[in-house]
């Protein structure tokens, strides 16, 4: 746990080292190339479509990942851009938000692609699994309805917010909020909309995306105690000169 937290200070210190914009945009890049590569064992497409959105959370991410730090070719990642560790868990994210003072949000990610049904309706969706806290940082907004609270994610409830891709693939023009969908077999409330997003860099659908509480998808969905990653956010850029003193 020592080791992960002084990692953590490491990627930090790596970041602030050099402020120029356009090379922390390049750094965002690379770090979310890294992620998808290290720890997703989905679809091609799935995977590109969360590397796009990883990209469009800003420069100021420190993404933390499973993996073995002893390994060579991960070491420079490790420094530069995140950390590598073994398996994540529920102590891994406790100790980040109880010990990085440079770390404003943290959230635990699970990720996996789904193919969502309602009615006699379907559509490819990738499941994207974290906490209240994934809103901000994976930089969404909310078009309809509300986003999953504290409390839902506590009870590991059967809720989901819903990109508009699949409102229109499976909705059409109803109002999708209230109703039941289903995901790998489970049924899901629909308790909001995400404002559309486009395509990424890479021409990936954003709008194809199911945000559900971590602990259900731990729970419910995959028998897991784990975690895929755990992203961090750092503190603003107007605070990193008095963050490197």
């Amino acid at each position: 746990m020592k080791r992960l937290l002084e990692n953590i200070k490491i990627a930090f210190q790596s970041l602030f080292l050099n402020k120029l914009r356009s090379f922390l945009t390049m750094l965002g890049i690379i770090i979310g190339v890294g992620a998808v590569v290290a720890i997703l064992s989905i679809g091609t497409g799935a995977q590109q479509s969360v590397l796009g959105s990883i990209q469009d959370m800003g420069s100021n991410l420190i993404i933390i990942l499973p993996g073995n730090p002893e390994e060579e070719n991960h070491m420079r990642a490790q420094l530069a851009f995140g950390i590598q560790q073994s398996e994540l868990a529920i102590d891994d994210l406790r100790a980040i938000e109880r010990e990085a003072t440079l770390i404003t949000e943290v959230a635990p990610v699970i990720i996996s692609s789904s193919v969502a049904s309602y009615s006699n309706k379907s559509t490819q969706s990738t499941v994207v699994a974290s906490t209240e806290k994934g809103l901000e940082i994976y930089n969404m907004k909310i078009e309809k309805g509300k986003f999953y609270s504290r409390s839902d994610v506590s009870n590991a409830l059967n809720v989901a917010v819903i990109g508009q891709t699949v409102v229109k693939n499976l909705f059409g023009k109803t109002d999708p909020i209230g109703k039941i969908i289903k995901l790998d077999g489970k049924n899901f409330k629909v308790m909001g909309t995400l404002e559309a997003r486009g395509t990424d860099a890479f021409g990936n659908d954003q709008d194809s995306s199911i945000s559900i509480p971590v602990t259900t998808a731990q729970n419910k969905l995959y028998g897991l105690d784990s975690y895929n990653m755990i992203l961090a956010q750092s503190i603003s850029e107007k605070d990193i000169d008095a963050a490197s003193e």
